[in-house]
């Protein structure tokens, strides 16, 4: 993966800077590179689930895709690693929530 430039980070920021001035306050921007590697066809279908429903834990959430919790653990901790989700306590349990109220992917085009 290539490091980001000093420019891109301008860019991002100013792009970060005008989706709040238009509404899209709590928004996180990925690279193409890194939503390509982290949105699988599950992964989405993870960010799906969780954008649809209140779930109370992995296992919950794994029930109602269908899938092994482990399986779906590990696409969660990826997600997590690229900021998409975040985990909230709940008593002895981790509920998967989305950490984000807009995600984008670059590359953007504005004028």
């Amino acid at each position: 993966m290539s490091l980001e430039s000093q420019q891109d980070r301008e860019k991002r920021t100013e792009f970060l800077r005008a989706l709040a001035e238009a509404g899209y306050e709590d928004s996180l921007v990925l690279r193409r590179e890194t939503a390509e590697r982290v949105m699988s066809d599950e992964r989405a279908r993870i960010v799906e689930g969780l954008r649809d429903s209140n779930v109370r834990s992995i296992r919950e959430l794994a029930r109602r895709l269908d899938r092994d919790a482990g399986a779906v653990k590990r696409d969660l901790d990826i997600l997590f690693e690229c900021d998409v989700v975040e985990y909230e306590e709940v008593g002895a349990r981790k509920a998967p929530r989305l950490k984000h109220e807009n995600v984008f992917v670059e590359p953007l085009f504005t004028r």
